[in-house]
């Protein structure tokens, strides 16, 4: 009896791991011959060196459990799934805290790759489990924060578990959250990015903009709207500035290499995003609801990341756009005589008028530096990575056979097409980086900082402001002390005391700085270890890539 009890258990092993059978659960995925069982084989040995041989004791448990409940070979399937459901609970738990001890750059991926099959394990056994009370919606986020959360491995079952609980919320529910069924009132919106006047853009901007030698009195100490000094400091600043060379129609890959990228100078490229899907797609708040609204997203709240207002949180994508960037409006059929004056007040309007719904510290809200192509993926399909991303410079030695040279100092820089993708785990080799997404309302700020790539920041919808001093200026932009983060700058451009700036940054007054609005469609090419400044001046998509 024992061995043909055996052999049904075997058949039924095999049939429950086929991925024919099972797509899209996690048992499909940790099968014997599959890449998903050697991770998890990997995984035990990993967490065993950390120390955490109680963890994989654990999670074996657990996931024979669910295996044994999925093949119906139990007496009680509801309280094997809710055990499995406690002990992945167990594991989420410890892997998050093991992810929040310390310095969140040194966690060893083991516990990251635990958090991700915990909550697969998790989320499967709750799906199965009748008394379970996890909704849809709170599965999609339980995955989705394994996504942002989570290590390497198993990323395959983790997709594919997130596209399943995706079309199930979508099909329960809008982008708002609610049911499909329980809207009463269309939606009428405005696009994003609506223009803004000149006098309005002059304002929001830092000191010295643009070369405006102008005094703005808002937002300046009280103290100091009279005194000459303020006028002879915007002055001073205004004189060093001089405008980003731009291109008005693209140039070809070769005179982009040459003249900007071995130069090492920064330039515009108008118009480089108009022909994407998402230069008309994404200014409609609608569309991006409907794609993304259920989707669990990082959001920065405060002024910017450097603030003591700053915190960070995790929201529903769709949650994000109605709190920061694009709060609806609704009217029925016979609603239609104000329409116009609402559509004009909700353009023009700052969002700093909505305070007394958000925290008053939290009055800004922003997506910034996000990987939500990578997190999305129907998002990635509206962009087209620009080929000049696909260009490199080699430093190579004084013989070189092939390729075009140009002689800097005593070194000769190899210019050469890229033919390397990007997941080299050497960061120092060439190729496409990253491509982030940055999101959110007028008023958003990027601290002036550097980074260590070159960078395409290309502007879908709205306008961005930016300013850049070239790395040989390091001095007078007084680097953090913090070793976390030395490649920030100390120095505000947009600052209210022009005595402390004269007093404690008295080279960055002297330092020649560039600066653009880059207009929706266009591309800002940003040169390794430039320091940049960035601020929205109205409500604001830009994609960046970043590439060796």
């Amino acid at each position: 009896r024992g061995g043909a009890r055996a052999t049904a258990v075997h058949v039924l092993e095999r049939e429950m791991f086929s991925p024919r059978t099972y797509p899209s659960h996690v048992c499909a995925f940790i099968a014997p011959g599959t890449p998903g069982r050697t991770e998890l084989e990997s995984l035990f040995e990993r967490l065993v060196a950390v120390g955490g041989r109680s963890a994989v004791k654990m999670l074996q448990r657990a996931l024979d459990n669910l295996q044994t409940a999925r093949c119906g070979d139990c007496v009680d399937m509801e309280s094997t799934f809710r055990e499995v459901r406690d002990s992945c609970g167990v594991l989420v738990d410890l892997a998050w805290e093991k992810m929040h001890t310390g310095d969140w750059k040194k966690v060893n991926e083991a516990w990251r790759d635990l958090y991700v099959i915990a909550c697969l394990a998790k989320m499967d056994a709750a799906e199965f489990n009748t008394t379970s009370t996890t909704s849809p919606r709170e599965a999609l986020n339980v995955l989705d924060v394994a996504s942002l959360l989570g290590g390497r491995a198993f990323r395959d079952a983790l997709e594919v578990a997130i596209g399943r609980a995706h079309d199930l919320v979508t099909n329960l529910e809008d982008g708002d959250g609610k049911p499909v069924t329980s809207r009463k009132r269309p939606r009428h919106e405005v696009t994003l990015g609506g223009d803004a006047t000149l006098d309005e853009i002059s304002a929001a901007l830092p000191p010295g903009s643009l070369g405006d030698s102008r005094v703005r009195t808002e937002g300046i100490t009280d103290g100091e709207k009279d005194e000459p000094e303020l006028a002879a400091v915007v002055a001073q600043i205004a004189a060093k500035r001089s405008p980003v060379p731009q291109f008005d129609a693209l140039p070809s890959l070769e005179r982009f290499l040459l003249d900007w990228m071995v130069s090492g100078e920064p330039v515009v490229l108008r118009g480089l995003a108009k022909k994407w899907p998402a230069f008309t797609k994404w200014k409609h708040p609608e569309y991006l609801r409907r794609t993304a609204g259920t989707r669990t997203v990082p959001v920065e709240l405060g002024k910017h990341f450097m603030h003591e207002t700053f915190a960070q949180s995790l929201l529903p994508f769709g949650e994000f756009l109605d709190e920061y960037v694009a709060p609806p409006s609704y009217a029925t059929s016979d609603e239609t005589s104000d329409l116009t004056s609402a559509l004009t007040s909700a353009l023009t309007s700052d969002l700093t008028s909505d305070a007394a719904r958000k925290p008053t510290k939290y009055q800004t809200g922003y997506l910034a530096q996000h990987a939500l192509f990578d997190q999305i993926p129907c998002l990635r399909r509206d962009i087209v990575t620009p080929d000049y991303c696909a260009l490199t410079l080699i430093q190579c030695g004084e013989e070189t056979p092939q390729g075009n040279e140009r002689r800097t100092g005593e070194e000769t820089l190899c210019a050469k097409v890229s033919t390397h993708g990007g997941d080299d785990d050497d960061a120092n080799k060439p190729g496409l980086r990253a491509v982030n997404a940055w999101l959110g309302p007028k008023g958003t700020v990027s601290p002036t900082h550097t980074d260590p790539t070159h960078n395409l920041l290309t502007q879908v919808f709205g306008k961005k402001y930016v300013r850049v001093w070239a790395p040989e200026h390091t001095d007078a932009m007084y680097a953090s002390t913090d070793l976390k983060e030395r490649n920030v700058s100390r120095v505000d451009p947009d600052f209210d005391c022009a005595r402390e700036l004269r007093t404690a940054f008295p080279k960055f007054l002297n330092a020649p700085f560039q600066d653009v609005v880059l207009e929706p469609g266009d591309a800002l090419y940003l040169p390794p270890k430039w320091w940049h400044y960035v601020q929205s001046l109205t409500s604001s998509f830009s994609v960046s890539f970043w590439w060796m």
